[in-house]
């Protein structure tokens, strides 16, 4: 039988695996989460990528070459990101935004911004 300061010690260790899959919560600039994406095999993934003002993007270079992810209206860029580099995105305004890559114009992907 688990006691009880165990059994809540155990439950605190497991809560963040109840979260959904890319996400996390309280990371972001001013409070929001933290939502992780990647590029592997030339393409963006998620490819849609749903957040909400305050949140912050991670992404990280899981492929064999270089990447960037830029905002398709040229507002702001990544720069170069080599393999296993990454790049962070604070979400300041509602709206979709459409991304691509500078070096595979192949990849696009799309964060759809809820309004508050």
């Amino acid at each position: 039988m688990i006691q009880a300061p165990a059994a809540i010690a155990l439950s605190l260790l497991l809560l963040p695996a109840c979260a959904p899959a890319g996400e996390g919560s309280g990371n972001g600039k001013d409070g929001g989460s933290l939502i992780h994406a990647t590029m592997e095999s030339l393409a963006f993934a998620p490819a849609v990528i749903e957040a909400s003002i305050g949140d912050t993007i991670v992404w990280r270079n899981e492929d064999l070459v270089p990447h960037t992810v830029d905002a398709t209206d040229n507002s702001w860029t990544s720069g170069e990101m080599k393999p296993k580099q990454e790049f962070r995105h604070a979400i300041t305004k509602a709206g979709p935004i459409e991304l691509k890559c500078l070096y595979h114009p192949v990849m696009k992907a799309e964060i759809m911004v809820a309004s508050l």
